[in-house]
């Protein structure tokens, strides 16, 4: 049993160097999060291997797992270095909130008189 732990502790470490090695941020960041990745595709494929229904929704589920891993992992280690080298910006995959404008906006009318339309009102009949 002592030497589980210590292929263990080796597998650890080569996954750390294998990490550390990637080439870009971006790769070292989907290095981080594949084995979510790997063990949630195996459950998924175990599922439907067996005929479950559930494949579809482990395989989606892991999907996401692998989203908010990425995430996580890049707001710990990259959104104050991002946020700094464009101040006032929107992160990267947030929506972009737009300041609406004042002359696109349509004028508020202030007549109390009812509108009318040239076109009679439609009438709901049953079949005949």
């Amino acid at each position: 049993m002592k030497h589980f732990g210590e292929l263990f502790f080796f597998l650890v470490i080569a996954f750390a160097v294998w990490i550390f090695i990637g080439s870009t941020p971006d790769v070292r960041i989907g290095r981080a999060c594949e084995p979510a990745q790997w063990i949630g595709h195996a459950v998924g494929s175990a599922a439907m291997a067996g005929g479950t229904d559930y494949g579809q929704s482990i395989n989606g589920g892991s999907n996401e797992l692998d989203y908010h891993c990425k995430l996580a992992i890049w707001d710990y280690f990259y959104a104050d270095e991002w946020e700094k080298a464009h101040p006032g910006q929107p992160l990267p995959g947030q929506p972009r909130v737009v300041a609406p404008n004042p002359a696109a906006q349509q004028p508020a009318t202030t007549s109390t008189e009812p509108t009318t339309s040239p076109q009679p009102a439609a009438t709901a009949t049953g079949p005949n």
